[in-house]
């Protein structure tokens, strides 16, 4: 695994204050390929079936995951000594970035069409409003959160740190709230352009917990904190399923923007920083974040065509870790590839 991330080529953090972020991208992704492991459980197994409430608590114990990725864009993006950075200089270094989104979007959208799983005009569809497939919607937040970065920076540097601490907040409730209408009361969902929106309270939220002292919030707490968020979000999956009878609104809990997410991603970002930690596997692992995210889906799939959907909680982590490796060796050969290595 090791000698497969080591021809990875971004560049590593070079700012000693922030290599924390590099285990918190590695352990992020390890996360995202475990979540996607065992969402069929969730959908295919009975309620009452013993690998059902498995999965639901691994589930829950992963839902930090995306919104961790964007608090650590946030900590680096938002920095207060680039309060004064022009956008024009920021749109330009983000530019190849967003043509690789593009890249993999245009990529999906034709794999699923030629494979008959979509018509071009769902395929369309599915472009414009960011649901053309379940993992891509992080492309379309990213992208959003970079074209509005220059105008927070903007923000950041006009105003007192308290009145940043306090925008924040007021961004995360706006995202609680409106997830709540949109679960509960069937307000109309908005995807595409706007879809980055909601996402604004952790990408602020980052800067603000990365200004933080360390050692302001004990570790003890911290972990306290992190396992009552994972409870209270797998107890309430089962106890809503089960009330309302169907999983739709069980998964409210583990939405992006249910309390206990949102307070266990708090509580995951601050750990990470206490606790610091750094390796050349941790580092490479970073590096190779994006890659994994966009090509682990495709393991995935071949792994249930070969062998059918898991079954059981064992089978979904052999399904983890086996897409897990063979999504490194194929980030390593798109990296060994002049061209492909543009995209990754």
């Amino acid at each position: 695994m090791v000698s497969a991330l080591r021809t990875f080529e971004a560049d590593p953090v070079r700012d000693d204050s922030l290599v924390w972020t590099e285990s918190a991208r590695a352990l992020a992704i390890l996360a995202v390929v475990l979540q996607h492991s065992t969402e069929p459980l969730l959908t295919t197994l009975p309620t009452s079936a013993v690998s059902w409430v498995s999965a639901v608590a691994v589930n829950s114990a992963t839902r930090w995951a995306a919104p961790l990725f964007i608090m650590v864009s946030g900590a680096l993006l938002l920095r207060p000594e680039y309060a004064q950075g022009g956008a024009f200089e920021f749109y330009k270094r983000r530019a190849a970035r967003v043509a690789s989104f593009l890249f993999w979007i245009a990529a999906y959208a034709i794999v699923l069409v030629l494979s008959g799983r979509l018509s071009a005009g769902l395929a369309w569809k599915g472009i414009v409003d960011g649901t053309l497939y379940y993992h891509l919607w992080f492309l379309y937040a990213i992208t959003g959160l970079y074209a509005v970065t220059p105008l927070l920076r903007l923000v950041r540097g006009s105003v007192s740190a308290p009145a940043w601490r306090s925008l924040t907040l007021l961004a995360i409730l706006i995202a609680v709230v409106y997830a709540v209408c949109l679960k509960f009361w069937w307000v109309s969902s908005s995807g595409g352009p706007v879809l980055f929106l909601p996402y604004v309270g952790y990408y602020m939220a980052g800067s603000v917990l990365s200004g933080l002292a360390r050692g302001t919030i004990s570790r003890g707490i911290l972990c306290g904190g992190l396992l009552l968020c994972v409870t209270a979000s797998a107890v309430g999956v089962v106890v809503f399923t089960d009330l309302y009878g169907n999983l739709y609104f069980g998964r409210y809990f583990h939405g992006n923007f249910s309390p206990p997410v949102v307070l266990g991603t708090f509580c995951v970002f601050q750990l990470l920083r206490e606790m610091d930690w750094h390796s050349e596997l941790l580092s490479a692992l970073s590096r190779a974040s994006f890659a994994i995210y966009i090509l682990h889906p495709v393991p995935l799939v071949c792994l249930a065509w070969a062998f059918g959907t898991a079954r059981s909680i064992t089978g979904a982590l052999l399904f983890a870790v086996s897409a897990f490796c063979l999504t490194a060796l194929m980030a390593k050969c798109f990296y060994a590839n002049r061209v492909f290595r543009r995209v990754a």
